[in-house]
């Protein structure tokens, strides 16, 4: 019987935990390893003095400690397998706003799990004056993060492999879609013009024409620039028995390409390839 309320307690804890450190767990699959290593170390050291020193601990023990919540909560974030869920599923967004504001929640969670452990290692000061304490160091601890983290000067390079996922998933869909819609009653398909106006026609249905770029973002990029367009080819004569496709789209490692019948084919850099449904 007395191991009911520990089960439970312990089921109610780790979720909260690993959403407190939510944000480390997403900058390592997001951001720089080297960057964000040096974050970590940064984020501890700054908790230890923050803190620890201010209630009169020794540097030795305020590391310790410091590190012990951290990794505490790191531990439960992945086992609750947050961070994953932390990616925003779009083709094109918004890197540095989405950071500052996992920054900005997450810490004040943070805050609250870590006030709650420091608890029980300041026994003689109130409460109120813990947490605020503990707010400080992870308020101060935003700034720190955006200037270490985003030092690289492409500091996303897992956020630019999410969103080249996203972008060959929708792209695939997309291109159907777009082609449908210049389908004729016999059937024919007119052909785009150029890469161009295909670009913005699948735009126009919802921005997706940055599929069309493999995705690059620099240190303060709120969008795409879109510099660098994969090699697109049209064929203007889509309904000749020899060549019956519409468009391919060169990607580093596979070929998507539509035929005159709106079918997808993926052809991967082995020369093999896949039609999908």
């Amino acid at each position: 019987m007395q191991l009911r309320p520990v089960l439970l307690l312990t089921f109610l804890v780790i979720p909260a935990t690993a959403l407190a450190n939510g944000a480390m767990g997403y900058a390592l699959e997001i951001f720089e390893f080297r960057a964000w290593v040096v974050y970590v170390v940064a984020t501890v050291a700054l908790e230890a003095w923050i803190i620890g020193r201010f209630f009169g601990h020794s540097w030795s023990k305020c590391f310790g400690l410091s590190f012990a919540f951290n990794a505490t909560t790191a531990f439960c974030c992945a086992g609750g397998l947050w961070a994953p869920a932390l990616h925003a599923m779009v083709v094109d967004g918004d890197p540095l706003l989405w950071t500052c504001e996992l920054l900005i929640v997450f810490g004040l969670v943070s805050a609250v799990t870590e006030a709650i452990l420091w608890r029980f290692f300041t026994r003689g000061s109130p409460e109120w004056r813990v947490f605020r304490r503990v707010a400080l160091a992870h308020a101060l601890g935003v700034p720190l993060a955006l200037v270490i983290l985003l030092s690289p000067g492409r500091p996303y390079p897992g956020y630019e492999a999410v969103a080249n996922v996203w972008r060959f998933i929708h792209l695939r869909t997309q291109l159907r879609h777009v082609y449908d819609e210049r389908t004729d009653e016999n059937g024919k398909v007119r052909q785009f013009r150029d890469v161009l106006e295909l670009e913005q026609q699948l735009d126009a249905m919802g921005g997706y024409g940055a599929c069309l770029y493999p995705a690059t973002y620099p240190r303060f990029a709120t969008r795409d620039p879109r510099r660098h367009r994969f090699a697109v080819d049209i064929n203007h004569r889509p309904s000749t028995d020899e060549v019956g496709w519409l468009i391919r789209v060169h990607e580093p490692y596979r070929t998507l390409e539509v035929d005159s019948t709106l079918g997808v084919k993926v052809e991967d850099n082995q020369g093999g390839s896949r039609s999908l449904p």
